[in-house]
């Protein structure tokens, strides 16, 4: 609806093209020759049907109070429109969007805004998104308040976050020979009411608060976030991991397999991956049982030998002739590596830290009051000395120590196929994409706390922040060719601020425009999506229209 306020007095009114002009005398010149006076005119607006005025940005130059007079409008007379375009057709290309559609129904609109607000202004305290849905598009058919999208997202419930899981991985599960990466991290919160939040292990070691756990399976072939799970911050990920297995067995993948890194090593998740049959890449824990035989056979030839360094990697590696068995007769391949520069800071950062402890201990021999229980927690690495219950000296237990510092630099990776070691290692590293998609997910997506307060937001919050790592590594994945020309400036924050400066923007009729052409930049990002000028044109006259006729 157009703005309207009362005639001026003295104004004249002229009709051109059926419309019906307000002008106002600003000036009067005499004319010598005419012998009269001249009026000089402005144009100050229309008239509407109801022979109101409707304002130009001349009338309120003459009449500057009047301003006060309009009303809040319900979007910024300059919509950004660059981002919204490449998320619906980022949502459209992956079937994502009609996914969140059959799910969700009437509230498909605020998951995709949400997600849509985090990737933008990067973060997921959605306190803000009135002022983000003020000058951004938005999928919904209003804008929702905070207060709204809290209630929202708390009436959503965990059977329709399984049944986008079940409809997003069907899409998928067909696909054979991946690997899927799977890492977890944990979120911390303050707020009460929600028995997920436990106390447990905290990866930010300075986190005094509890905390919930949340794992990620990304396919390692297409980049592809796939699936994730919560479960409370008191639970290991190794206990876990058995759970993964089942949701992604119940999802219908076959012909697959996982790449897990030291955190799941364990007997049980190995026999649960074969009896599931499931192949596996993972890491051993180093110094363990298990795999001190294959370490004992290459120790030197790794250490000594030029023939089996990787140049590639930095490091030294062969596939152990010894076979991990885990009393089934079953064997799994054991590939050794030796990193010469990690041996080196290991080494140093051992012997720093005895030194240290041999400090420590002296204080306490010295202190002659210091009992049995506390000193203790020394045992595993000293001998020490007692008289009666309390501490009187110590000695290095030098063999466990030497031990310690010889196995400084080398670590293994197990694998149920037949590789050879520089295919297991390659393999394993390119799992480091989960781990850039984690700290894109935690800094980012501000997903390391929680600021919701029931399990049912927290559910709900999950499920749109991995809706919006989809499509933040879909701008990722697709942009790299950009990226590997220019580090600065195509990384995905730097991307994100050049599409934002896409606008249209409103005249003083009420329409909307687009602004201005597309740059070279803008261009090119575009165009590693298939989006070409033509086609973005197109999408911005459709919000052009659309909003021009919002009320």
């Amino acid at each position: 609806m157009n703005f309207t306020v009362e005639v001026p007095e003295k104004a004249k009114i002229q009709v051109s093209n059926e419309n019906r002009y307000v002008y106002l005398t600003t000036e009067k010149h005499y004319d010598p020759k005419r012998k009269f006076n001249v009026d000089k005119r402005r144009c100050i607006g229309k008239l509407s049907d109801d022979d109101k005025l409707i304002p130009n940005e001349t009338y309120f130059e003459m009449f500057p109070d009047q301003k006060h007079l309009m009303p809040a409008p319900d979007h910024s007379d300059t919509i950004k429109i660059g981002l919204h375009v490449l998320y619906e057709h980022i949502l459209d290309t992956l079937d994502l969007g009609a996914v969140i559609d059959t799910v969700y129904q009437e509230n498909a609109g605020i998951v995709k805004d949400v997600a849509s607000y985090m990737i933008t202004e990067e973060t997921s305290a959605i306190q803000h998104f009135e002022n983000y849905g003020f000058d951004h598009p938005v999928f919904s058919d209003h804008i929702y308040s905070d207060g709204r999208i809290s209630e929202l997202m708390h009436s959503m419930t965990m059977a329709k976050h399984d049944l986008f899981l079940e409809k997003w991985n069907l899409l998928h599960n067909e696909t054979e020979g991946i690997y899927i990466s799977y890492d977890s991290t944990n979120m911390n919160s303050a707020a009460t009411g929600a028995k997920l939040l436990e106390y447990g292990y905290s990866k930010d070691k300075e986190s005094p608060l509890p905390q919930i756990n949340v794992s990620i399976g990304i396919d390692q072939t297409s980049l592809m976030p796939m699936l994730y799970e919560l479960y409370p911050g008191s639970i290991i990920d190794n206990t876990q991991c058995q759970h993964m297995v089942n949701m992604v067995h119940k999802f219908g993948y076959q012909k697959i397999g996982f790449i897990l890194d030291r955190g799941y090593f364990s007997e049980p998740n190995i026999h649960y991956f074969e009896d599931n049959h499931y192949d596996y890449i993972i890491m051993a824990i180093a110094g363990t049982d298990f795999v001190h035989p294959a370490v004992e056979e290459t120790r030197l030839k790794l250490r000594d030998c030029s023939e089996y360094y990787m140049a590639d990697y930095g490091v030294s590696g062969m596939t152990a002739d010894y076979r991990y068995t885990i009393n089934d007769g079953k064997c799994r391949l054991m590939h050794v590596f030796f990193n010469e520069t990690r041996a080196a800071h290991e080494r140093r950062i051992i012997k720093e830290k005895f030194a240290q402890y041999d400090k420590q201990l002296d204080m306490l021999v010295q202190a002659k009051t210091t009992l049995k229980k506390t000193a203790n927690r020394y045992s595993s690495h000293y001998h020490l000395k007692y008289l009666g219950e309390y501490l009187t000296g110590y000695t290095r237990n030098k063999e466990k120590i030497d031990a310690e510092l010889q196995d400084c630099g080398y670590f293994v990776i197990i694998t149920s196929q037949d590789m050879t070691a520089e295919e297991a290692l390659k393999t394993y590293r390119h799992r480091d994409t989960s781990e850039k998609l984690f700290l894109a997910d935690k800094t980012f997506l501000g997903a390391d706390t929680i600021r919701v307060h029931s399990d049912e937001s927290i559910e709900s919050k999950t499920l749109i922040n991995f809706i919006a790592l989809i499509i933040r590594n879909e701008i990722y994945k697709q942009t790299r060719v950009l990226y590997n020309k220019s580090k600065k400036d195509f990384t995905i924050p730097a991307i994100i601020r050049e599409l934002d400066k896409i606008i249209i923007t409103r005249d003083s009729k009420g329409k909307y425009s687009l602004r201005y052409a597309l740059t070279k930049t803008q261009k090119d990002i575009l165009g590693q999506f298939h989006i070409t000028e033509k086609s973005f044109t197109k999408k911005a006259g459709e919000l052009c229209e659309q909003y021009s006729s919002a009320k």
